[in-house]
């Protein structure tokens, strides 16, 4: 079978009418592309929900002692999670279930339209049931749904300050893992990060045939970019920390040569004096590693 985005052709005549009327103020495709698109590229997305690890046991009880490591920091985490919100809420304009909607009324029968019906299906019922409980975890340890488990953290850690309510679902969450934080938090991670591989194999397609279609009619989207397209430079600026990191860096370097020309300049060169020099301006500084500016 061609390609729909090879010849759109082949596919249905799509009018604009019908791609914004379910909500006239808002382009659903535009704003889901632009938030798929941010997702897709973020960190955790690309480096995962990371693992848990304890010693002793290969199952998890109320005994154990697991920790969570991850790959992200936790800035970077928030930062995905902001991006997943928009995509989950029910109350989104452009939310990932609103745009397969969209998606499948303008493509009607094609073959396409049907496989994203079935993506979002599947999607629904993944929420609707409790999530993927590993082999480290006893079968039936988790009784409450992927939503429920989603909208806890969400609402207690991230997009809002809990409520009572709130309160109470996360605590009846942690007590299903043996009061195992760590464990609740790497079940959260990895609901998302698996919801965002769905959100991305049914939302590359929805985009793609967008991008096509505007392209075909000559339609410029008319949205609000994201702060990252519209501004290079955010991130370019050198951070306190690594400044005065390079800087002292710069100075063990420059100490480690006088050193070695001291020494006449033997054969392995100023790299051999290097731990010697850093040592001597850690005394010198009285600061541990840290570099001061305006400091000899």
């Amino acid at each position: 079978m061609i390609s729909y985005f090879v010849s759109p052709f082949f596919a249905p005549v799509v009018t604009t009418c019908v791609v914004q009327r379910c909500c006239p103020r808002v382009a659903i495709p535009d704003y889901f592309t632009r938030d798929l698109q941010e997702m897709l590229d973020s960190a955790f997305r690309r480096d995962g929900p990371g693992s848990l690890k304890t010693v002793g046991t290969i199952t998890i009880g109320p005994r154990s002692a697991p920790t969570l490591e991850t790959a992200v920091t936790d800035d970077e985490v928030r930062s995905f999670v902001t991006i997943f919100r928009r995509l989950y809420m029910e109350n989104e304009p452009a939310n990932f279930l609103k745009a397969t909607d969209v998606f499948i009324r303008a493509m009607g029968d094609h073959p396409y339209g049907r496989w994203v019906a079935g993506v979002a299906a599947e999607y629904r019922s993944q929420l609707a049931g409790p999530p993927d409980v590993p082999p480290f975890l006893s079968p039936g340890t988790c009784t409450f749904t992927t939503k429920r488990l989603i909208d806890v953290f969400l609402y207690t850690q991230y997009a809002h300050q809990p409520d009572a309510k709130r309160q109470r679902q996360f605590s009846e969450c942690l007590t299903e893992v043996y009061g195992h934080r760590s464990v609740l938090t790497w079940l959260f991670f990895t609901t998302i990060w698996q919801a965002s591989l769905v959100m991305g194999n049914a939302g590359r397609v929805i985009s793609g045939w967008f991008g096509r279609y505007c392209q075909e009619h000559g339609i410029t989207p008319d949205v609000l970019n994201s702060l990252r397209h519209d501004h290079s430079g955010l991130g370019a600026a050198e951070k306190a920390a690594d400044r005065q990191a390079r800087l002292f860096r710069e100075k063990v370097d420059a100490l480690a040569m006088d050193i070695w020309r001291q020494h006449g300049c033997p054969e392995a060169g100023p790299g051999q004096f290097v731990a010697l020099a850093r040592e001597q301006l850690e005394r010198a500084l009285g600061r541990g590693s840290l570099y001061v500016e305006g400091q000899p």
